[in-house]
């Protein structure tokens, strides 16, 4: 009856274990909560989208004014941003595109994501875009 009550225990822990491995926050989620995060009037918690130790510049985007050059806040009759993924099968190297009225360019353009794991939650590590004059760093 002991035997019995410690392997039901050990599966009961390993469903949990199993199980708990779902809960986290998906490479999908993670970039529509940015997408969603960017069409806000307040950013200010924009930079919780970021991996806290694989993003050189985590620092600097806790500034509120961090994206409002290369992603500026859309404003009046601007088109809400949208991120249509690609290709989510290297979390290295999830291709995307971006578009927004915002950005003052005919789009989409192209965007590439590094993602990382957290925990369990993938956080966006680095972030490169296209947004016509070639490819540059947004977020290193």
């Amino acid at each position: 009856m002991k035997r019995i009550l410690v392997y039901l225990g050990l599966g009961i822990l390993i469903v949990f274990v199993v199980a708990g491995c779902t809960f986290g926050m998906t490479l999908e989620q993670r970039i529509q909560k940015f997408a969603d995060d960017l069409n806000l009037a307040d950013r200010s918690d924009i930079y919780l989208n970021f991996h806290p130790t694989s993003t050189v510049d985590y620092a600097e985007i806790r500034d509120t004014d961090y994206f409002g050059i290369s992603l500026p806040p859309c404003e009046g009759g601007d088109t809400p941003y949208e991120i249509v993924i690609g290709d989510l099968s290297n979390p290295a190297a999830v291709t995307a595109t971006i578009d927004s009225t915002a950005i003052g360019f005919s789009g989409p353009y192209d965007v590439i994501f590094t993602m990382a794991l957290d925990g369990m939650d993938y956080r966006i590590a680095k972030m490169y875009a296209d947004l016509g004059a070639g490819w540059y760093y947004v977020v290193e």
